[in-house]
């Protein structure tokens, strides 16, 4: 039988569980949409159609909210147990400093960017 690989740190083992957790909850929407029923006649729109498409349209917004506050957690636990971070954070400063040196930016705007790259709401 086929086997994945083992990951070797953390954040590839959070990776995974995250495209996982991902197909799991696609499969669950394509799944209700079947259940939710077909194309209206000869394009004609009914109110339970409306409805059902707010519906789904709610329920999407609901599952992107919830997929994003976990791949925060994902991340944030990733970071924790990763044990390379800081060379990490290293080199991600060292390729920064690459591209903006020319700016003459401040250490507080470099950190700056980065607090934003990291951020989730952008």
């Amino acid at each position: 039988p086929w086997h994945q690989p083992v990951p070797a740190t953390p954040s590839e083992r959070s990776e995974m569980a995250l495209a996982r957790s991902a197909r799991v909850a696609s499969r669950a929407a394509i799944a209700t949409r079947a259940l939710v029923g077909a194309a209206p006649v000869r394009g004609m729109v009914t109110m339970s159609d409306r409805e059902r498409a707010m519906e789904a349209a709610y329920f999407n917004k609901e599952e992107e909210q919830l997929l994003r506050k976990l791949l925060k957690k994902v991340k944030s636990q990733a970071d924790k147990a990763d044990v390379q971070a800081p060379t990490h954070q290293e080199n991600e400063r060292t390729k920064l400093m690459a591209i903006v040196s020319k700016y003459d930016m401040s250490a507080a705007d470099i950190d700056a960017l980065i607090k934003w790259r990291h951020a989730d709401d952008h």
